[in-house]
């Protein structure tokens, strides 16, 4: 059976209770995921007042994004996609493939100069 949790699959061959755990681990797990958040750190160079932009769309600070000395804390998950060798191959052949490709920009000024840099996303501390 093809399936896309293996987790499920091998539930599945079990007795009742054994699913029942096997499916409320699942749910944790998907839980889990949609819990996780995500973290970018800021420049020395960037001073406030500054303007953060998710996939181009400005954010909020203490709406969409909270604001540290140096980090920003988003409460979702960001991702940033890197294309492997296959996938780069199969899009010259014109076979799309489509992943979650999140991009956080900052804008500010620095010695009266508009600056813009878009900065790396990581994983944020789900404590």
């Amino acid at each position: 059976m093809l399936g896309v949790d293996a987790d499920l699959d091998a539930a599945r061959s079990g007795n009742a209770a054994d699913t029942v755990g096997d499916l409320f681990g699942h749910v944790g797990r998907i839980i889990g995921a949609v819990a996780e958040t995500s973290i970018v750190r800021l420049p020395d160079s960037v001073q406030e007042p500054f303007q953060v932009y998710l996939n181009g769309v400005l954010q909020r600070p203490g709406v969409d994004y909270e604001a540290s000395t140096d980090v920003l804390h988003f409460p979702r998950r960001l991702a940033a996609d890197r294309v492997s060798g296959w996938r780069w191959l199969l899009g010259a052949f014109g076979i799309g493939t489509y992943r979650q490709d999140d991009s956080v920009d900052v804008s500010y000024e620095l010695d009266g100069r508009s600056h813009v840099v878009q900065l790396a996303i990581e994983p944020g501390d789900d404590d």
